[in-house]
């Protein structure tokens, strides 16, 4: 059985925003402004980066996608995903991260909302509104889905309650119920257009990321080619606890002059 190290989810959301900010505030004090950070819990994918030298695009890895079924709804399956700051860091414990500098925004997709979270956030919004008795069966499915249901309507966010949806918790069957909703007219409508609607293009979004990188906001920013870390963009490395040796062997070797960040003290490789 693979490892789901989403399973490692931290839900003190009050003390994982505290924490990602920590980090951010302290890379802020280098570079004046927020950076983008691709993380990943898997030591095999981290050594095969640093071996290669760059981010392969998914299908190229041949890689199983944990939340598969609304990214290819959306068009954004095959991608690279970065985000502003470290909240899969925080949130999940991912222990290995690539730093990157704003100005790669010029050549990302940068999304003011997650697009496949937002995606779910609206369907699930309008069965709720239109729908309540469809609802209801969300939580039949089995015992993740009622907790999904029932943190969407119960769990307060700054005092508002229906503002999560947990869908990688299990997103084959929320994604099945979803499927099986009579106004699929709608749903597709939805689909359609919540992506594109999240866009923001450069110089833009560089604006809106300096706005929003100290808020509880996740945001998404997306390449559709493999990213090489020869890049004049990247800067360089976050690394959670004991770096094993053959990684530590590896970022000496290949790495020099990058940042090795260990989420207190920030040095560059020598």
């Amino acid at each position: 059985m693979k490892k789901d190290h989403f399973k490692k989810d931290n839900y003190d959301f009050k003390a994982q925003i505290k924490e990602r900010h920590r980090l951010q505030k302290i890379l802020l004090k280098k570079y004046g402004k927020p950076i983008l950070v691709h993380s990943t819990p898997l030591k095999k994918n981290f050594v095969q980066i640093l071996k290669e030298g760059k981010l392969k695009l998914p299908f190229d890895l041949g890689a199983e996608k944990k939340c598969p079924y609304m990214e290819k709804a959306i068009g954004l399956d095959n991608c690279i995903y970065l985000s502003l700051g470290f909240p899969y860091a925080t949130r999940y414990r991912f222990k290995y991260s690539l730093i990157f500098d704003l100005g790669f925004l010029k050549e990302l997709e940068y999304y003011n909302s997650n697009p496949a979270w937002n995606t779910y956030k609206k369907i699930v919004d309008y069965i709720y509104s239109k729908s309540p008795e469809y609802f209801e069966e969300l939580k039949k499915k089995n015992k993740v889905c009622k907790e999904i249901a029932d943190r969407y309507l119960y769990d307060p966010n700054n005092g508002k309650v229906r503002s999560f949806i947990d869908y990688w918790r299990d997103e084959k069957n929320l994604f099945e119920w979803i499927k099986n909703y009579p106004k699929q007219r709608m749903i597709k409508k939805i689909i359609k257009e919540t992506g594109p609607s999240c866009i923001l293009k450069f110089p833009s979004s560089a604006k809106h990321a300096k706005e929003k990188y100290m808020t509880r906001d996740t945001l998404e920013v997306i390449s559709r080619k493999e990213i090489r870390l020869n890049s004049k963009y990247f800067l360089g490395f976050y690394i959670v606890g004991d770096i094993p040796k053959d990684i530590k062997k590896l970022l000496e070797k290949k790495y020099k002059g990058k940042i090795l960040f260990d989420g207190e003290k920030i040095k560059v490789m020598k």
